[in-house]
């Protein structure tokens, strides 16, 4: 509606492709409102954007104009991630520090039938109690079968707001 009746406010970033096209970096809502009115045209920015440089952009596009939880922003800098060096580039070119990008990426250490859970309702568990609960797994060397069932009834209680999330590896720890 804004672009209707005001125009486009800003340009969408593009980078030029080895066939003569244009790939898109930021601006997809953007592109997507001007499509849906008919145009033909869009105001752009021409960017000499490398792959890395291209991740962190749509990585910074999508968190400020979405209201990403932790989850989907872990899940991007997974994605991302084989596109860097090391952690320690990845977490300074996002503008992380590196503790509180492993927070991030601690979702990926889960077990798969609880992260299965995480993505129906990922607002449910924060960053920090992913990585709360994969120290304490760490830590007790509970075999996988006992976290898959801890874990389901933790979100049971998540889910029934029947635990907190900063109780959740005491929780652990005591089931």
């Amino acid at each position: 509606e804004s672009i209707k009746e005001m125009g486009l406010l800003q340009p969408i970033t593009v980078r030029a492709t080895d066939n003569g096209n244009y790939e898109l970096i930021a601006g997809e809502r953007r592109l997507r409102a001007h499509q849906s009115l008919g145009k033909t045209h869009i105001e752009a920015i021409i960017s000499q954007a490398d792959d890395s440089e291209l991740a962190i952009l749509a990585l910074a596009e999508n968190a400020s104009r979405q209201d990403l939880c932790d989850y989907e922003i872990g899940q991007a800098l997974k994605n991302i991630s084989t596109l860097f060096p090391n952690k320690s580039r990845l977490a300074e070119s996002v503008g992380l520090d590196r503790k509180e990008m492993y927070r991030y990426l601690a979702y990926d250490d889960l077990p798969t039938d609880f992260l299965a859970k995480v993505s129906t309702n990922p607002k449910l568990l924060s960053r920090s109690a992913a990585y709360d609960i994969k120290q304490v797994l760490a830590q007790l060397k509970i075999s996988a079968e006992k976290a898959e069932a801890v874990l389901s009834h933790v979100w049971e209680l998540l889910e029934l707001g029947k635990l907190e999330q900063g109780k959740i590896a005491q929780f652990i720890t005591h089931s």
